[in-house]
């Protein structure tokens, strides 16, 4: 099984904890538009608890740095991703921003697609964004 950190409110001090680390999934929020039954998430009026831009650019920084992986994967995840829409683009912004030329980044969102506008679509296709 391959290692991953999941990111909820901390960031460890040293990026020597992600040495083999190929994927991270970034929790971006504790909320949901939906109540589905076989979920653990539940359906809030907010949009919940979420990482500030900070913790998650830390983590995306020292993901991308730690190890001798060309190959790395980025998560985001939650409740819904889309319920915190600017975060999430900034978040995927800056990893694309900062990754290494010899890296390849896939990144990717856990997503129940009920928020999805044009505009969505348009920066997650301009990014190369998969859904999940």
């Amino acid at each position: 099984m391959r290692p991953m950190l999941r990111t909820v409110t901390t960031v460890p001090a040293t990026g020597a904890e992600l040495s083999s680390c190929d994927e991270l999934s970034i929790f971006l929020s504790a909320g949901c538009n939906l109540n589905c039954a076989y979920c653990h998430i539940k359906k809030e009026v907010s949009v919940g608890t979420k990482l500030s831009a900070e913790a998650i650019e830390k983590a995306i920084g020292l993901f991308l740095k730690a190890g001798s992986t060309t190959k790395k994967q980025i998560c985001f995840t939650g409740g819904e991703p889309f319920l915190q829409g600017e975060l999430l683009r900034s978040a995927s912004s800056f990893a694309r921003r900062m990754t290494p030329a010899h890296i390849q980044l896939s990144l990717n969102i856990v997503t129940n697609a009920t928020l999805l506008q044009e505009s969505d679509l348009s920066f997650l296709r301009g990014n190369n964004i998969d859904l999940k």
